[in-house]
């Protein structure tokens, strides 16, 4: 791979080194393959890439892993511009761990948004009447998922089961040692039951709250969801920055978030880390990553050619002619 010119198909952003970390032993258990490494010569980064083949497709696709080594929004969005300034990759994706805001999703689960919500973009402090006290007036930037790429993994158990079936019985392996009865007691304790299973939640309005607070309170969570969307499932730091980077590209590649619920964004985020020891970090970035490996060889992420989409752009333009 050339450090001038990488030859992409799907761009994985990575965050955190022990997110990194995760998906490296990740790609060793489930693909039994090496990961190449390029260091780029004006960035300080390095690439990380392996193939990925797809039965569907029956081709090989290129999956390149850049890890940022820091959270973020500021960050992500950098490092997006600077491997897509040079690149053709037509696809990009997001993936690591996020804290959940909804006793729906539980850790472990995988979360794909319909749209990720950069919730304190633009924000104002304003005064409270009557009151010595001051306020934040959110007016938040909202990005949406590629529809495709949503669509499809909202119906990969439908369409595409062996791929379905080996995910799931990946994740009840990685799991049940760490959802163990001395986790699950201590969750009841604190009003909390937790499934015996993960789940998929794709879509279905589901929005990730985006930005540089790392949740640790009850208040703080019942200030997003009230205060700022309600539909608010997920909060993390960076998938606002992956995402306008990307939406500047002309044309703009396809884009999805794929987040592993870690904790909860509140008080119980202590008492998940403290009774697994960290472990559901782990387990949630690697079902994130199996998640979209098994995307791929359902041939999810189809190779899109510059002419396909030049065609694709002029035969909009024709139908909007004809149709003004």
């Amino acid at each position: 791979m050339s450090a001038d010119q990488l030859e992409i198909d799907v761009l994985l952003y990575v965050a955190l080194n022990e997110e990194f970390e995760a998906l490296t032993s990740a790609f060793a258990e489930d693909l039994h393959a090496k990961l190449e490494v390029t260091e780029l010569t004006d960035l300080a980064l390095q690439v990380f890439s392996v193939s990925v083949t797809s039965p569907v497709l029956k081709k090989e696709i290129r999956l390149a892993i850049v890890p940022a080594g820091k959270m973020g929004a500021t960050r992500a969005a950098t490092v997006v511009s600077g491997i897509l300034g040079r690149s053709s990759c037509n696809n990009v994706v997001v993936l690591g761990i996020a804290g959940s805001l909804s006793d729906d999703l539980q850790p472990g689960d995988v979360l794909i948004p319909d749209s990720v919500v950069e919730y304190l973009a633009n924000s104002a402090a304003k005064n409270v009447e009557d009151k010595e006290e001051w306020e934040l007036e959110t007016s938040g930037n909202s990005y949406a998922s590629n529809p495709r790429l949503l669509n499809r993994f909202q119906y990969l158990k439908t369409t595409h089961r062996e791929q379905f079936e080996r995910w799931e019985a990946d994740c009840a392996e990685r799991y049940a040692p760490v959802a163990t009865e001395e986790v699950r007691a201590k969750m009841g304790e604190a009003g909390f039951t937790m499934r015996s299973e993960v789940r998929i939640f794709a879509g279905d309005d589901h929005k990730l709250a985006s930005g540089p607070t790392v949740g640790k309170s009850e208040d703080f969570v019942e200030w997003l969801k009230s205060k700022v969307d309600r539909k608010f499932a997920a909060l993390e730091m960076e998938s606002a920055g992956v995402y306008d980077a990307s939406s500047l590209r002309e044309p703009p590649p396809r884009i999805l978030a794929i987040r592993g619920i870690s904790d909860f964004a509140d008080e119980r985020k202590k008492l998940i880390e403290n009774g697994t020891k960290g472990q559901f970090r782990e387990v949630a970035a690697k079902n994130a990553l199996s998640l979209l490996l098994r995307g791929i060889e359902a041939g999810f992420f189809e190779p899109v050619a510059p002419e396909d989409v030049k065609k694709k752009s002029g035969l909009m333009l024709d139908k909007r002619r004809k149709n003004g």
